[in-house]
C-alpha cells in the first residue's frame, strides 16, 4: 500500500485539531484585509473575515492560485506520494 496525503485548501475550513490529527496539508487562499495580508501564512479568524466584509472595511479573499497548488502538490508528488486533493 502507497502513502498518501490529503491536500485541501482554506475554504474547507477545516478545525486545527482535525488538520493536525490526520497530517492534511491546507494550500492557503489569499486574504487581504484593508490592504495588508492579515498574517505571514495568511490565515485569518473566520469570525472576523466574516465581520470586516459585513463591516466593508477593505476584506478580499481570492482562491490559491495555481503557483500555490504547483508548490503544494509537487513536494509531495515528487516524493512519490500519492495525493487525494478535497
Amino acid at each position: 500500500m502507497s502513502s498518501y496525503v490529503i491536500i485541501t485548501d482554506s475554504s474547507a475550513d477545516l478545525p486545527i485539531s482535525m488538520i493536525e490529527q490526520y497530517g492534511i496539508e491546507v494550500a492557503q487562499l489569499s486574504v487581504t484585509l484593508e490592504g495588508e495580508q492579515p498574517r505571514p501564512n495568511n490565515e485569518v479568524d473566520p469570525k472576523y473575515l466574516y465581520n470586516a466584509l459585513r463591516d466593508k472595511r477593505g476584506a478580499k479573499t481570492a482562491a490559491a492560485n495555481a503557483g500555490t497548488f504547483t508548490e503544494v502538490f509537487e513536494k509531495y508528488l515528487a516524493a512519490g506520494t500519492d495525493v487525494l486533493y478535497l
